[in-house]
């Protein structure tokens, strides 16, 4: 807050504890962190946390000052809105990629994508606990930008999946219900990478079956995790419960 300067031994101990350089640490700052999500039920260590807050400012810093070289102007993404239903997930993946004019198909690149419409990407080495998270940076006077972080160490569908997870929290929340609007971003990320009617002309109507191979086969057209494409298949109705059960325990 600007109200005390800590001794020498202080910031010594602050370097090493964050993994820092004393410059970064008493150099200006042009850039502040905003509204870091960190989900309240994560059982993410404080220390933790303040590690991952000073490691998200450091590179987020360079790619904004990397930016405003190339002359690259920030944009401010989307502001998020409020709703009401988990399943409301599905009808903003669906919104999102209109406005995107995104068609129906696969995305190839996540990460391109989201940089193409204002969402500053990074990957970091996380905790093991955190897959990703999403805040804003303030950056002077100027616009805030939104900024999705996501774990390095993470498998790459699991990475895909994560960046659309998160990119739902940028665009809407469900007020004072926090698990409801983790259930709803998830349900939006699954509807995002895997659109209702591409998985539907893929599969067919409702299944009494489906096999390994074309689960494998399918996972890879998305870029998804198998559990993630038998979760969606079991959304859309496309195979039960049993069935999905019956997936999950015997491959």
């Amino acid at each position: 807050r600007g109200e005390a300067f800590p001794e020498t031994e202080v910031i010594k101990a602050l370097t090493k504890a964050l993994e820092v350089s004393e410059s970064f640490l008493l150099s200006p700052r042009k850039f502040a962190l905003g509204n870091i999500d960190f989900r309240r039920h994560s059982r993410t260590l404080a220390s933790e946390k303040a590690k991952v807050e000073a490691e998200v400012l450091k590179a987020v810093e360079h790619r904004l000052e990397l930016d405003e070289i190339l002359g690259i102007r920030p944009q401010r993404g989307l502001e998020p809105e409020k709703i009401s239903n988990v399943k409301d997930g599905d009808a903003w993946a669906a919104k999102i990629r209109k406005k995107w004019h995104l068609g129906q198909d696969p995305i190839p690149n996540m990460t391109a994508l989201l940089e193409q419409y204002g969402y500053t990407v990074i990957m970091l080495r996380l905790p093991v606990k955190v897959s990703g998270l999403t805040c804003f940076v303030q950056q002077d006077s100027k616009c805030k930008v939104p900024v999705i972080v996501v774990n390095e160490a993470i498998s790459l569908e699991r990475r895909r999946f994560t960046l659309a997870h998160e990119l739902a929290h940028r665009v809407f929340i469900i007020e004072d219900d926090d698990k409801a609007t983790e259930k709803a971003a998830n349900r939006f990320a699954g509807a995002f990478l895997m659109p209702e009617s591409h998985v539907t002309n893929s599969v067919g109507k409702k299944r009494r079956a489906i096999s390994l191979g074309e689960i494998l086969l399918l996972k890879k057209v998305y870029g998804v995790s198998a559990a993630a494409f038998l979760y969606r298949l079991h959304q859309l109705d496309l195979v039960g419960q049993n069935q999905m059960e019956y997936a999950f325990k015997t491959f």
